[in-house]
């Protein structure tokens, strides 16, 4: 399955609490088949994490200056995992993403449990040994009612990087028209799913997606204040912006009268630059500007089969991803994309919020990302003998190194990275 990615961190960073390890750290941990093996010492062996993460490295660690790379590894755990993509039948980019975006939270808040429970046991024996060293110690504690202990700084367990990068917060406001009491119900978001209609834009489909919507007739609320079913104005709002905007253009909606899902190719202008005007009054940062850095696009007429191609922006170039061509594409190329065969439709948006500091997440651009898009117009990656089935596309450098390291997540048939 498809995706773009690039290092897992920068070679500035250090190891961190999530089980990344640095550049400096993997150069000479490569297996002979070039699989890294760094991960199983920092307990995110056999998880797709891990096979993620080893594959990104391996993908930097190339002597060659362009290449595939077959990601085997990776889609050897995928399929483990999930047998939703064992079939050879096409899949869906935004179920495989929305299903890694999980699945590597779910291995970090793991790896998280394991580090706090190991700084906790290491802690207790620490103090063992400081007691046993000064006897007079244990008993002024033991006098005092308990143990000397410390206590470590143990995060957020419910939160990861993952989280701080993608989710955001959408509030389902819902006004009882008889008593006019406000009930709101919190849903936090990895991406933003939105409707969409012919001759469009992503701004109005998001005007769209705030829009007020009666409940009325059969579809009454019931009001807890009116004890009954009451006429009611319904309208969903965002409560807290995410760093990194994925937007999911429903392309593909279910047709009663034909039994299956057709695909929508509306023409749906997106622009380069976003603001989110659909917030709540009390949001924080309500102008926050978001930047486009890349495009999944699917080219087909249905959903049950095609081909997707990515359009990734590196060092202020636009570069256009398809299997294992590369190619640098002007930045008013992307307008082909909007919708309408036979060109294909932009399927999943990637935004990154204009104000995102990397030294947030404790993270830096990687060196070698500013030299992509400075080779020429168009070049042809070495294939490898064993076509697989994803692809990852090396990283745009505003882009967090984190973030590059998992999106976006594009079905594609290689692993091409550009260094």
């Amino acid at each position: 399955m498809p995706l773009y990615a690039s290092s897992p961190l920068s070679p500035t960073t250090n190891t961190s609490t999530n089980g990344i390890i640095s550049k400096k750290e993997n150069n000479g941990n490569l297996k002979a088949n070039g699989e890294n093996s760094a991960s199983s010492s920092h307990g995110i062996e056999d998880t797709l994490f891990g096979a993620l993460k080893d594959l990104f490295t391996k993908i930097i660690s190339q002597k060659k200056k362009t290449g595939a790379v077959a990601p085997f590894q990776f889609i050897t755990k995928l399929k483990k995992e999930n047998e939703l993509f064992r079939s050879t039948m096409h899949q869906d980019a935004h179920e495989f993403l929305n299903y890694v975006l999980n699945a590597i939270a779910e291995n970090v808040l793991e790896q998280q449990k394991k580090m706090e429970e190991a700084e906790k046991q290491q802690t207790e024996m620490s103090d063992k040994s400081k007691l046993h060293a000064d006897p007079n110690e244990e008993a002024e504690a033991s006098s005092m009612g308990g143990s000397v202990r410390t206590l470590s700084n143990s995060s957020n367990s419910a939160t990861t990087w993952v989280h701080q990068l993608f989710e955001g917060i959408t509030t389902n406001e819902t006004k009882c028209l008889t008593c006019e009491t406000v009930t709101s119900k919190d849903e936090s978001f990895l991406d933003l799913s939105i409707d969409i209609e012919q001759n469009s834009s992503v701004t109005s489909c998001l005007r769209q997606f705030s829009a007020s919507e009666m409940l009325c007739h059969k579809n009454k609320f019931f009001c807890d204040v009116c004890c009954g079913l009451q006429e009611a104005e319904k309208r969903m709002k965002i409560k807290k912006l995410p760093n990194v905007l994925a937007l999911h253009l429903k392309r593909f909606k279910y047709q009663e009268k034909l039994q299956k899902y057709i695909k929508l190719s509306y023409r749906v202008v997106f622009p380069t630059e976003l603001r989110l005007f659909n917030t709540c009054e009390d949001i924080e940062d309500p102008d926050r500007l978001y930047e486009l850095y890349a495009i999944c696009v699917h080219i087909g007429s249905g959903p049950y089969h095609g081909h997707y191609v990515t359009l990734v922006k590196s060092a202020g170039q636009w570069l256009l991803f398809d299997d294992n061509n590369f190619e640098a594409v002007e930045e008013s190329e992307i307008q082909k994309y909007f919708g309408d065969l036979p060109n294909g439709s932009g399927y999943v948006l990637f935004y990154q919020a204009s104000d995102l500091s990397l030294n947030t997440f404790g993270l830096a651009s990687p060196s070698w990302a500013q030299s992509v898009g400075s080779s020429g117009s168009s070049a042809e990656f070495e294939v490898s003998p064993e076509p697989s089935e994803a692809q990852a596309i090396a990283s745009s450098s505003n882009a967090p190194t984190i973030i590059n390291t998992i999106i976006p997540i594009v079905p594609m048939t290689k692993i091409c990275y550009h260094q």
